[in-house]
């Protein structure tokens, strides 16, 4: 990909006003939406594009992917073709409705008097702006910021819906901190959860359940050894009953 003459990016003004974004933070967040903002596309353009755009550095620009990604605005996904990884951004605009911006608000006219003239209206006009509609946390959003297979979150939030399980950022902070904990990619932990129907994920229920597999069977006894033998020589002995 390379920038043409025709080429532009929009900025819409939730960006600034809801996102809080601005430099070179809201120039590549408004390139990376400008291709997603179908729902379904993702921007798979290279590193050296945001360069173009932007005029920074390799690393400057890696940097700000890395921090959209972190704070939860972008979703990266990595794909492995014919051996070359290739990263894929997807945007995640507000989920809520977008605020309006500035509103104007008028007060009632009051009206004084002067002694040498008529009445005069005295206008008190105020402008103020709406507080920023504040950016609803997206549990969904945040698992896949994770690489965690898509497939794999729906089928996971399916299991805590039905379990009423909240889907707080609290939660998904503590599920982090348990993923990390356990050493394993994420996907492969959430997918431990969803085949048991775990609501929730912690390192310990994964490490206990792989001891009990690799467990050593117990040790056979002297006496096991010897019925094993004389089951081999005459076979299974019937018990006896008296039936009187």
């Amino acid at each position: 990909m390379e920038v043409k003459p025709i080429n532009y990016i929009t900025v819409m003004g939730w960006m600034v006003t809801d996102l809080r974004l601005k430099g070179n933070e809201l120039l590549v967040y408004a390139l990376v939406y400008g291709f997603c903002q179908d729902g379904g596309s993702e921007f798979t353009g290279s590193v050296s594009y945001i360069q173009e755009w932007t005029g920074m550095t390799y690393r400057g620009a890696l940097n700000i992917l890395q921090s959209l990604v972190a704070k939860g605005l972008l979703i990266k996904r990595d794909i492995v073709e014919n051996r070359v990884k290739l990263c894929h951004y997807e945007a995640v605009p507000p989920s809520e409705k977008i605020s309006e911006g500035m509103k104007k608000f008028h007060h009632p006219s009051e009206k004084i008097s002067d002694n040498n003239t008529n009445d005069i209206t005295k206008p008190k006009g105020l402008y103020i702006s709406n507080p920023p509609t504040p950016i609803k946390f997206d549990f969904r959003a945040a698992l896949l910021s994770l690489h965690i297979d898509r497939e794999l979150v729906d089928a996971w939030l399916q299991v805590r819906k039905a379990k009423k399980a909240v889907n707080t950022e609290v939660a998904f902070r503590a599920i982090k901190r348990e993923i990390e904990k356990a050493g394993k990619p994420a996907s492969e932990c959430i997918r431990f959860a969803v085949e048991r129907s775990w609501s929730g994920f912690r390192a310990e229920w994964m490490q206990n359940e792989r001891n009990q597999r690799t467990a050593p069977a117990p040790r056979a006894t002297a006496v096991d050894r010897l019925l094993a033998m004389t089951d081999e020589l005459y076979g299974p002995i019937t018990p006896r009953y008296d039936e009187q």
